[in-house]
């Protein structure tokens, strides 16, 4: 964190999370820190339109589907700094490789750079990078909200994400993500903390809960524990809400945010990212859950406490309840798409 933190600060480059990110790797309040870099191909491209780039301990920064062009510019130079020798390389062009600990690498590369660069080049391009952080604000922030159905009382997944930002103690909160379609509001609206966010790096489903389960145990045998909370996918809950058994047995405190929309939307929006096409041309079939599982009471089975959360208003309560509860709790808030 501090080697990064000294890179960037030596070379005056703006900061972005990877594609797919599963950790926070960069502290998101440092004025050089500009965003995460989202699954789809156009804003990748756009935010990776560069002179040079440096790619630090990447391995899944590619698009979540194929992507019809290169998302890095034959023009510019590629640098990729990785522990691991078969990653090296793996989705770009790289013009130059370097093989070693991330954390010393940039370091050393910092240090070069203190010298080599003077403080009048430095500190301009911390003002480009200020200014190009607040022209991107608005499509960033964009990204992470979805236009609401009119007369429809379910929460956004905009709204859901503001509110845990208030409700939570962010420097007290460790959030383990397999939110899915709702995973870009956490990374855009909510301010994540270096070691205090996991997630999963590919579009595989049901790792969410069993890890949100052995968080809270590992936070239990600290001396001072965090609030853990699972934010994961109804879909992703599904594969394996028998997890929810071993949480109570072990009387752990998890609480579990499912953003609820009752279908499988991430297959969905990869049919017509494929396909194309608008959602009337298709018959889904498999893909939307009628009639619903009934979460809170799947919940209560396994001996948790379950909560059925229908509109924005009832989210704070809720939540707050069930960070003053011992043991583990599901939320299940019903959001729209």
């Amino acid at each position: 964190m501090e080697a990064a933190v000294d890179l960037a600060e030596a070379s005056g480059a703006r900061v972005h999370g990877e594609i797919l990110a599963s950790e926070v790797n960069f502290p998101t309040d440092h004025e050089q820190w500009v965003s995460f870099v989202g699954t789809g191909e156009n804003i990748a491209k756009m935010l990776m339109d560069t002179d040079t780039i440096v790619f630090v301990g990447c391995s899944t920064h590619t698009t979540l589907l194929k992507h019809e062009s290169p998302l890095l510019d034959a023009d510019t130079t590629a640098i990729h700094v990785t522990p691991d020798p078969h990653e090296l390389g793996k989705n770009f062009h790289v013009d130059a490789g370097v093989l070693g600990d991330p954390g010393r690498v940039m370091t050393q590369l910092a240090e070069k750079l203190q010298d080599r660069l003077d403080e009048d080049t430095r500190t301009e391009r911390v003002e480009n990078v200020v200014n190009t952080k607040e022209m991107l604000a608005g499509t960033m922030k964009q990204l992470g909200e979805d236009p609401k159905p009119e007369g429809d009382p379910r929460a956004s997944k905009a709204e859901l994400v503001d509110t845990m930002s208030e409700v939570l103690d962010v420097e007290n909160a460790h959030i383990v993500d397999e939110g899915v379609t709702s995973k870009f509001a956490l990374l855009t609206r909510y301010e994540l903390q270096p070691e205090s966010f996991v997630a999963t790096k590919g579009g595989g489903l049901g790792y969410g809960l069993p890890a949100s389960v052995g968080a809270a145990l590992a936070e239990e045998m600290t001396d001072d524990p965090r609030d853990v909370i699972g934010y994961i996918g109804d879909g992703s809950y599904l594969y394996y809400p028998n997890t929810m058994y071993t949480a109570a047995a072990l009387d752990l405190d998890v609480t579990v945010v499912v953003p609820d929309n009752r279908n499988y939307r991430i297959l969905k929006d990869n049919t017509l990212e494929m396909m194309g096409g608008t959602e009337e041309d298709y018959e889904f079939v498999g893909m939307d859950f009628d009639p619903h599982v009934d979460i809170p009471k799947n919940a209560e089975s396994h001996g948790a406490r379950g909560r059925l959360v229908e509109t924005p208003d009832e989210i704070g309560p809720a939540l707050e309840e069930a960070l003053n509860s011992d043991g583990p709790d599901v939320l299940d808030v019903l959001v729209h798409d």
